[in-house]
């Protein structure tokens, strides 16, 4: 009980403006990615991860040639890390 006076206190001094997240507009950050294509599957495939993914340098040069200004490429992390986590260690 003699620690609430204190957490009372120290909360106090905290301004609530460190605490949120700055507003940010989506439709702004949509403008700045620009026109943009998906690629799935480059990474896994079925669920599994892919060992020598098929992306090369030139590729996204095409891609930027075509006129796209960002590229997003879709991986499924969950896959990877039932790799990785062979020994049972973790969860995902």
């Amino acid at each position: 009980m003699r620690r609430l006076p204190i957490v009372l206190a120290l909360m106090a001094l905290v301004s609530p403006h460190t605490r949120t997240a700055p507003l940010t507009d989506p439709f702004g950050q949509n403008r700045g990615l620009g026109r943009g294509i998906n690629i799935p599957g480059v990474f896994d495939l079925k669920g599994e991860p892919v060992p020598d993914p098929p992306t090369a340098p030139e590729y996204f040069k095409k891609i930027g040639d075509a006129g796209f200004k960002s590229v997003r490429l879709v991986i499924r992390w969950s896959a990877y890390a039932r790799v990785l986590n062979r020994s049972g260690d973790f969860t995902v």
